[in-house]
């Protein structure tokens, strides 16, 4: 690996050694339990829709038409339909309403991230918390920006302050805060095109979006094509619009493939290396555990210690 590879996976460890590295996960990390995709969970909306109604209903067409280009207007369709809420509330259940997690969500929990931030509706790292001390912690901590009506306002410097943080940025399908145990409600998650757009232009979001562009990050399981965040981002990101604090923060993207760097929508728009794992053999723990070792200073520092092969530096243009 050359002397540039092993300066990026240095500037990580050294990061999170000193605590200033916050964890922006994705749906990635989700489908390591079983969570589809993104683009798979629509359709299986529009397949339970259809065998609910039955394949001739021009609705039931219409959604699986709106599935398959990945159109978020499928969802104002099932909402305004009372066996739509339905098959929702089932599909969302099947995935969302359960204690899963990987062993990679327990991983980064035991590293030093100063917050974890997620876009994903489930709870899996509050599940992967190893002792019920850890949950209590975290679940005192935990944040979110939807619904409105039931999250605190968001005050970030108070979120920063103290233990890590956890923040729900687009809402968790099973509420269970402030006397409310258990509870999966459709509300509690961002999910139609209408809410997607009010919700980015709201001052919480900007607020959040404004703190993020400042703070060095490590983006896990996330192909940040996601049009709404982008869109979001780019005026404070992009290298024409750095301000200072911006400039000094670094953003690092951890890919699953050569692929996905290249099929990267814009990425070369927003100062970020990326750092490839071989997908066989539990490529992505293996990364990830490889950042952990990197991490561990009493092992003779970082400087001493040697990155593995298996782990690729890719800076972007």
């Amino acid at each position: 690996m050359d002397e540039k590879s092993e300066k990026y996976v240095r500037e990580v460890a050294e990061l999170l050694s000193r605590g200033e590295l916050y964890l922006v996960a994705g749906a990635g990390i989700s489908n390591l339990v079983g969570i589809p995709c993104w683009a798979d969970l629509l359709k299986e909306f529009a397949e339970a829709y259809k065998k609910q109604v039955g394949g001739f209903s021009p609705r039931a067409q219409e959604i699986a038409r709106l599935a398959k280009i990945e159109d978020l207007d499928l969802f104002e369709l099932m909402l305004n339909d009372v066996q739509g809420q339905m098959v929702l509330i089932e599909v969302l259940k099947k995935y969302f309403d359960n204690q899963r997690y990987d062993k990679i969500h327990r991983k980064l929990l035991e590293l030093p991230f100063r917050g974890i931030v997620t876009f994903n509706y489930d709870t899996c790292f509050e599940n992967a918390c190893r002792k019920e001390s850890m949950r209590t912690e975290l679940l005192e901590k935990r944040w979110f920006c939807f619904p409105r009506y039931r999250s605190r306002e968001i005050d970030v410097q108070k979120m920063c302050d103290g233990s890590r943080f956890l923040l729900h940025i687009h809402g968790c399908f099973k509420y269970d805060c402030e006397g409310v145990v258990g509870k999966y409600e459709l509300e509690n998650i961002v999910l139609t095109q209408a809410q997607y757009l009010k919700f980015y232009r709201e001052m919480t979001m900007d607020k959040i979006i404004k703190w993020l562009t400042t703070k060095h990050i490590l983006f896990l399981g996330t192909s940040l094509n996601d049009r709404y965040f982008l869109d979001s981002i780019a005026p404070h990101r992009r290298p024409e619009g750095l301000n200072e604090l911006a400039n000094s923060s670094k953003w690092y993207k951890l890919c699953s493939s050569e692929q996905e760097y290249c099929d990267m929508l814009d990425v070369e728009k927003y100062v970020m290396p990326h750092i490839h794992y071989k997908e066989e053999n539990d490529g992505f723990l293996r990364a990830v555990n490889a950042i952990s070792e990197l991490t561990d200073v009493d092992r003779g520092g970082v400087d001493k210690v040697v990155v593995p092969d298996s782990v690729v530096i890719r800076e972007s243009i």
